[in-house]
């Protein structure tokens, strides 16, 4: 990605970003499952994270 693509994604005018006409390229392009997985994955990489700091601090014992 160069800069003339940012330049091409940005808003022409304060009222069509006010409009909200930009906001589903702001987004990116996913679908919603799509969305819903990464939520889903980064759900499950702080769990993990969080569980083993517990566990290092001794917390939590397995």
């Amino acid at each position: 990605m160069d800069d003339s693509d940012l330049f091409e994604m940005a808003p022409d005018s304060v009222e069509e970003m006010k409009e909200g006409r930009h906001s589903v390229s702001s987004r990116g392009s996913l679908r919603s499952w799509q969305r819903f997985v990464l939520a889903l994955l980064l759900f499950l990489d702080v769990a993990v994270i969080g569980f083993l700091v517990l566990v290092m601090l001794g917390r939590m014992q397995f």
